[in-house]
């Protein structure tokens, strides 16, 4: 997975999650979960924006090592996303995916 893929994939989730179905379901959920939620969707745009701004090309071969599984973390996440009532599975994908696009942002930044 190239940066403009990546890129595109973590815009399109961005999006996914900001979608009124997708808010008016968290807005049901526990606090805590909401709090969660909100929390991994600050980290997911505050990681697009470091790798938007970044020069990637110093961690080409460290982004190439994380494709995989940014490409399985976001693939689990669609799945998730297709079937809301799989509630812990959407959450534990997207602290997936926002783990690694931090992990991938950290080295951006870094």
């Amino acid at each position: 997975m190239d940066r403009d893929e990546l890129l595109n994939e973590l815009r399109d989730i961005e999006t996914q999650l900001r979608a009124s179905d997708v808010i008016q379901f968290v807005k049901q959920q526990a606090v805590s979960l909401r709090a969660q939620f909100a929390a991994d969707l600050a980290t997911l745009s505050a990681s697009i924006g470091v790798i938007e701004n970044a020069q990637l090309a110093d961690i080409a071969s460290r982004l190439d090592a994380l494709s995989g599984a940014l490409k399985d973390g976001i693939k689990d996440l669609q799945e998730s996303l297709d079937a809301l009532d799989r509630t812990i599975d959407v959450f534990t994908s997207i602290g997936t995916v926002v783990g690694l696009a931090a992990k991938v942002a950290g080295l951006a930044a870094g």
